[in-house]
């Protein structure tokens, strides 16, 4: 129950996603390229299914295709500047929320040093 609600978290900010992105659809048409949306509508869908999966390191890679996508649409004219800030406002939620659920990377802690014959005591023997 309790790995049900910790998925449930990331699929709901997934979802906002969408529903931000896609709101207001119908505003002024150079806002939102139709085929731009389509694709973020994909994009958004995969990253829904992703985090409900549980495969949130997936998912936070989808996001920066959705984020490296918006910023090219916008360029292109695609997007409006102020549909860009919704998608990358939305996709920063996003991450935020999946990343909580991403184990951190382990640290490498730092080999012993290893005795070499400029490091042993001059009466010392040398080691094999």
């Amino acid at each position: 129950m309790i790995a049900k609600a910790r998925r449930l978290a990331p699929t709901a900010a997934a979802l906002g996603l969408t529903a931000a992105v896609l709101a207001g659809c119908g505003q002024a048409p150079s806002d939102l390229d139709a085929q731009f949306a389509a694709g973020l509508q994909a994009s958004t869908d995969r990253v829904r299914s992703e985090a409900a999966a549980g495969q949130y390191a997936e998912a936070l890679h989808d996001l920066s295709t959705i984020e490296s996508q918006a910023n090219d649409a916008a360029t292109q004219g695609k997007l409006s500047p102020a549909r860009k800030q919704d998608v990358l406002a939305a996709v920063a939620l996003v991450r935020a929320d999946l990343e909580t659920h991403v184990p951190p990377s382990p640290t490498v802690s730092p080999a012993a040093p290893t005795p070499t014959s400029a490091t042993r005591n001059p009466g010392q023997p040398p080691t094999p």
